[in-house]
């Protein structure tokens, strides 16, 4: 289930009051991915991913690893991947998940 649409939304919707970089687009595209399918529905532990706003913090926390997406916990754990996210959720729609595989593959 999802938290919002994210086709609603605008950059800076998405961004809110982040640091991302809006020019690093496929960061931005995936963020509001996550902040709708993860970011809104946890708390504790997930609150800290707001403020991965660069590629680099994304890398160093371990969620996802640079271009390969089958060594990436983001992608691994999704129901998508035969893991268990998100809980009590539907998959990610093909178009989310493509997003995310498209910004670590990219990395």
């Amino acid at each position: 289930m999802s938290c919002q649409n994210q086709n609603s939304n605008t950059f800076d919707d998405i961004l809110g009051n982040s640091s991302i970089d809006p020019s690093n687009t496929n960061l931005v595209q995936a963020y509001a991915v996550i902040e709708s399918q993860c970011i809104d529905c946890h708390s504790g532990y997930h609150n800290s991913w707001s403020s991965l706003d660069t590629d680099q913090k994304w890398i160093d926390s371990g969620n996802v690893s640079a271009g390969i997406i089958g060594d990436s916990p983001l992608i691994t754990r999704l129901k998508n991947r035969g893991g268990n996210m998100p809980l009590g959720g539907a998959n990610l729609t093909e178009e989310e998940y493509s997003t995310l595989v498209t910004w670590i593959e990219s990395l």
